[in-house]
């Protein structure tokens, strides 16, 4: 049993240090850094040094003369070496031409930490890559608008960590309501049995990492108040194979309706309540416990399940509900999307047909002319919620429609979005009315007609 194996090796290191390890250890360690494919991913902290050869280009040799007289830079990286420090400490040699196109920017503020600008194999690119990295950089700050009280659908939101924390008191207070307060108390019960609370003389294991939790707010859009107590996640630097999950595509969303209409078959959705929290934690963490606990305030706890916040929750949780649905329901990922999992079936008049359940994040359909009995199987793995187990009305955001058009014996699904236009509007409405403005009540298009917008010469509104 290679879960059960003892046997030690003697690991020699590039700098000639030679320790012991236990195999799994060993095997951890090789599967921490590489994908499903096996192949090795990297992440770097910084590039530390350089070196060039004989087969660099020097001097006036980077440039060339064209045709009409004009002097251009050769685009040339030959001869060159960057040494990168990865995350993990170790350290990489790579050509200038791979570094280059994997990590442009980190380069580039190398070459100019240290002089190299001015060097043909990097004079005909790093200036319009710092130009770029800057216009993006001042195109972000001039669109982020800050606002003193952040609101969503009219409702004021509470900025996250203590602040926010005490302003969700303050404005149950003025409004007369408890909605922040009984959101914050269902999230503290929630995220309690993530944790394994130590005793006052139980010390913490060794290995383990200190993170601070920080709680942030939100507004959904059927209007509930949601409190969400998450871990700093960059205060952890987990290894880039255990920190991308991936979700079904809207696409592949619009196909299975269509399948599910061509083939009438039915659909239901669900929603997987604190979806993360199924997941084992993928580091050794733990956190001192804030405020919000109460009775459990400043004692230490360790984080057992995937908290959200860790950069390794996501693919914590898709990796346990794909061995759920791979393993215990039989399904088997589509080539075209990882998250679109389907297995042979028989309907009752015996045509043989796929049942497809679709995945982002802890939102699910089930395809199939049985659905509730995959959402019934489901629900022995992870609480599904109730209330949330019906045909879909929205998804992702999107209004979804059932209806029959003329003359079809079947129905025909539709995705819209009339709900999010709906509160839209009446974001504007309300944002509106104090400048004594009002929407037009009959509109026959998005432009008045006649109107050129190449024509237009009023000044543009401000940022």
């Amino acid at each position: 049993n290679p879960h059960l194996d003892t046997s030690i090796y003697q690991v020699e290191f590039e700098d000639g240090k030679v320790e012991s390890f236990y195999a799994n250890q060993i095997i951890e360690g090789i599967m921490m850094n590489v994908d499903d494919e096996g192949n090795t991913m990297y992440q770097i902290r910084e590039f530390i040094d350089h070196q060039r050869d004989g087969r660099a280009v020097k001097g006036d040799n980077g440039w060339y003369t064209t045709s009409n007289g004009l002097k251009r830079p050769q685009k040339t990286t030959k001869g060159w070496k960057l040494l990168a420090e990865m995350k993990g400490g170790e350290t990489k040699w790579l050509d200038l031409s791979v570094a280059k196109e994997a990590f442009p920017i980190e380069v580039a503020e190398h070459a100019v930490a240290n002089k190299l600008v001015s060097e043909p194999a990097f004079a005909w690119w790093v200036p319009y890559t710092l130009r770029k990295r800057d216009r993006v950089l001042k195109a972000v700050k001039r669109h982020a608008v800050k606002r003193q009280k952040p609101e969503k659908f009219g409702i004021e939101v509470p900025g996250p960590g203590p602040k926010g924390v005490a302003r969700v008191y303050e404005l149950d207070s003025e409004n007369g309501t408890s909605h922040w307060n009984d959101a914050l108390i269902k999230e503290v019960k929630t995220i309690l049995s993530a944790l394994k609370i130590l005793e006052e003389d139980e010390d913490v294991p060794v290995g383990y990492q200190l993170i601070e939790l920080m709680t942030v707010f939100d507004v959904k859009m059927d209007l509930t108040w949601k409190a969400r107590i998450c871990a700093r996640g960059d205060q952890t630097d987990p290894p880039m194979s255990v920190t991308y999950a991936s979700v079904v595509t809207r696409e592949s969303i619009r196909l299975a309706f269509v399948i599910a209409a061509l083939n009438g078959l039915n659909v239901l959705s669900a929603d997987v309540s604190s979806a993360y929290l199924n997941a084992k934690c993928a580091k050794k963490v733990y956190c001192i416990l804030v405020k919000e606990f109460g009775e459990y305030a400043r004692k230490k706890a360790i984080v057992d399940k995937a908290v959200y916040g860790l950069e390794s929750s996501g693919f914590a949780w898709r990796s346990l509900c794909a061995d759920v649905l791979k393993e215990q329901l039989e399904f088997q990922p589509c080539r075209g999307d990882m998250d679109v999992w389907h297995r042979p079936c028989q309907r009752k008049d015996g045509l043989k047909y796929y049942e497809y359940i679709l995945v982002y994040t802890d939102d699910v359909i089930a395809i199939s002319e049985n659905p509730k009995a995959i959402m019934d199987k489901l629900n022995n793995f992870f609480v599904l919620k109730p209330d949330s187990i019906k045909e879909p009305t929205t998804y992702l955001g999107a209004t979804i429609l059932k209806h029959k058009l003329d003359g079809d014996d079947y129905f025909t699904w539709a995705i819209g979005s009339k709900a999010y236009l709906q509160e839209s509007l009446r974001v504007v409405k309300k944002r509106i009315a104090p400048m004594q403005l009002t929407l037009k009540k009959k509109v026959y298009s998005t432009l008045p007609t006649g109107y050129k917008p190449e024509l237009d010469s009023t000044p543009f509104v401000n940022d």
